[in-house]
């Protein structure tokens, strides 16, 4: 291109709209950051100021209404733990009740545990005691029991941890609670 045809192509009214309206938005969007930036500052300046003069604050009151009002928290805490809801009792259920059984001549001991999601009650540490001391068993790595304390020794015994499990929710199903 030449200075000729340079001159035919800015002079092109739609150049000339396309290229002003591109330069105004450009020059406008400085203009409003800054002025955003001004405002901002105006705005934080406005804050701090108030911040000061909350702090810096100084108010007269009565020396009988400063006792009155420090005698008052005590009584007000007094009222809130009376109006305040309370802690729900332990409330007897066959889950509280229910937490040792004998199987296969054992005695199996646990705890329930109150499963949110699932809404509902899982055995948690089923525990094989001594029937003769009531001390905890010992597994070997054969499976074999054996009570440290008296020497109690069973060779295995026939039901796994899932048939314990169920036989223990089937006696809570059933109201049949052998061992209390």
């Amino acid at each position: 291109m030449n200075k000729k045809d340079d001159k035919k192509f800015w002079g092109k009214p739609w150049i000339i709209a396309i290229g002003g309206t591109a330069i105004g938005t450009i020059i406008a969007s400085i203009f409003m950051k800054v002025n955003l930036f001004v405002e901002a500052n105006k705005w934080f300046f406005k804050l701090l100021k108030f911040l000061i003069n909350l702090f810096t604050l100084t108010i007269s009151i009565k020396v009988w209404a400063l006792i009155l009002l420090i005698l008052s928290i005590p009584i007000i805490i007094f009222i809130l733990a009376l109006i305040a809801p309370k802690k729900k009792e332990t409330i007897s259920s066959p889950y509280n009740e229910y937490i040792k059984d004998l199987f296969d001549g054992i005695v199996f001991r646990w705890n329930w545990e109150y499963n949110k999601f699932d809404k509902r009650y899982n055995i948690k540490r089923l525990t094989p005691f001594c029937p003769n001391c009531d001390c905890q068993l010992n597994v070997s790595d054969y499976g074999e029991l054996y009570c440290p304390s008296c020497g109690f020794k069973k060779d295995r015994i026939s039901k796994s941890k899932s048939d314990l499990e169920i036989l223990i929710y089937n006696n809570l199903r059933k109201k049949y609670f052998p061992t209390q």
